[in-house]
């Protein structure tokens, strides 16, 4: 293997919980009626793919669904920023499992369906921009995961090929992007049950498992 690419909330970052709980307090705000049924398909998705399609099923479209969706998208980015991003936490050993890898000279990316401010605070805040290559977010691609597209495109910037790549990815949606991209696919169990993983190539507990030889 040449490469490892890192999802980030909920592989690099305990921030999952967090993105949740202000999701739904959105979605209460804008009259969205959801259950937790609905994690495993939000889980993973662009900020666009988690309001839109709800307010769609309320009948909204066009202008109107287009406004309240950036709405609801800028109103969580302020609430993050105003109450969680000092709740912020790498998982334990993630600094140093990513240190590991650099210093043995592996190629090292990021490709995450948050978007880039929040991207770029977390790889300043943690002191760990330097060990990557390639910094991908949500907003550098038109299909969000599942699609594989910011795999894909990932890979091609790093100048790996899919059998060179190791994906490292928490999120149902995500893991099928990983797959999908033709990449080795670890799952870390930090946001989902192992039944629900089952596609991966090999599951572990979290980061801290990681065996940094490929």
């Amino acid at each position: 293997m040449k490469a490892v690419i890192f999802d980030m909330d909920g592989v690099i970052v305990d921030s999952e919980n967090l993105w949740e709980k202000l999701t739904f307090q959105l979605y209460e705000e804008f009259d969205i009626s959801v259950d937790n049924t609905v994690l495993d398909l939000i889980r993973g998705r662009t900020e666009d793919e988690v309001f839109k399609p709800f307010l769609e099923k309320k009948g909204y479209k066009c202008k109107e669904l287009e406004d309240l969706n950036q709405k609801a998208i800028q109103r969580r980015r302020e609430l993050f920023f105003e109450i969680g991003k000092d709740k912020l936490r790498l998982f334990p050993k993630a600094k140093e499992k990513i240190i590991e890898l650099n210093k043995k000279g592996y190629k090292l990316a990021i490709a995450t369906s948050s978007f880039k401010q929040l991207m770029d605070l977390i790889v300043d805040k943690f002191v760990i921009r330097k060990y990557f290559d390639v910094l991908y977010s949500g907003e550098d691609v038109v299909n969000g995961k599942p699609n594989p597209e910011i795999y894909l495109k990932t890979m091609k910037k790093l100048g790996v090929k899919p059998e060179e790549t190791v994906i490292i990815e928490d999120s149902i949606q995500g893991l099928k992007a990983a797959k999908d991209s033709g990449a080795y696919c670890i799952a870390v169990e930090t946001t989902n049950t192992k039944d629900k993983l089952s596609s991966a190539d090999k599951i572990i507990k979290d980061i801290s498992h990681l065996n940094t030889e490929f």
